[in-house]
């Protein structure tokens, strides 16, 4: 009998087929870059503050004008710009804040007046009256070697009255002598280095009535010869109007 045939082999199994790697998954997209702010508007400049000064002591409308304006006569800017605060340009007080015209400069402190034998009126008032004042100077006068044709009472009183209205604590605080630093002050109104020229020993201090009209009479009769020949006085005899001596 024929041998039996070998039985057949068995088909070779799937299972022993390594499984396919899956797929790797698709990388991420990058988000987008956000996209760059826009800087913020700029805020808006304040306008500039109107300039402004801080009275200090000494200090007069030209005064300060010629500081911050470069000339003296413009107060008159200063003064309209401060009608509210000020109602006479020649009586401004420390402390206050003036608004000064736009393009003017800095305004540094006041230089200080140059001494005198007295910087303002104090005590009381002086008793008497122009007339009795100025019978006292011309007195003083005359022992002092100043010959009575060249005072005149009448003419005396006329520039007392043109200046300083009898006042003998009168003081000038706007002309071009303030802004300069010495004010005019008292009957005659003589300026600190004249009042010094000319004031009598003994007779020193420019706000009493007596020395005042002493140290203005000497200063008139040396510039022009005698109270006569004082220009307001001249200006007057004319029938033209009374000038400053």
């Amino acid at each position: 009998a024929a041998p039996p045939a070998p039985a057949p082999k068995p088909a070779a199994s799937q299972a022993s087929k390594p499984a396919p790697k899956p797929a790797a998954p698709p990388a991420p997209k990058a988000a987008p870059a956000p996209a760059p702010k826009a800087p913020p508007a700029p805020a808006p400049k304040p306008a500039p503050a109107a300039p402004t000064y801080t009275v200090q002591s000494g200090d007069t409308l030209s005064g300060i004008a010629q500081r911050a304006l470069g000339a003296a006569g413009r107060w008159t800017d200063i003064f309209n710009l401060n009608r509210d605060q000020i109602s006479n340009p020649n009586v401004i007080h420390p402390g206050q804040v003036l608004k000064l015209p736009s393009g003017s400069k800095p305004v540094p402190a006041p230089a200080p007046a140059p001494k005198s034998s007295s910087s303002a009126p104090s005590g009381p008032a002086p008793s008497g009256n122009v007339g009795s004042w100025i019978n006292q100077a011309m007195t003083i006068l005359e022992q002092h070697g100043v010959p009575a044709s060249k005072l005149n009472a009448n003419d005396i009183n006329t520039i007392i009255m043109h200046e300083s209205s009898g006042n003998p604590r009168a003081q000038n605080n706007w002309d071009s002598n303030a802004a300069a630093g010495h004010p005019s002050k008292g009957l005659m109104q003589t300026i600190d280095p004249t009042f010094n020229a000319y004031a009598l020993p003994g007779h020193t201090d420019i706000w009493n009535p007596v020395d005042n009209i002493i140290a203005g009479v000497r200063y008139a009769i040396s510039r022009y010869g005698s109270i006569q020949n004082v220009p307001g006085i001249k200006a007057l005899a004319a029938g033209r109007s009374y000038v400053g001596y």
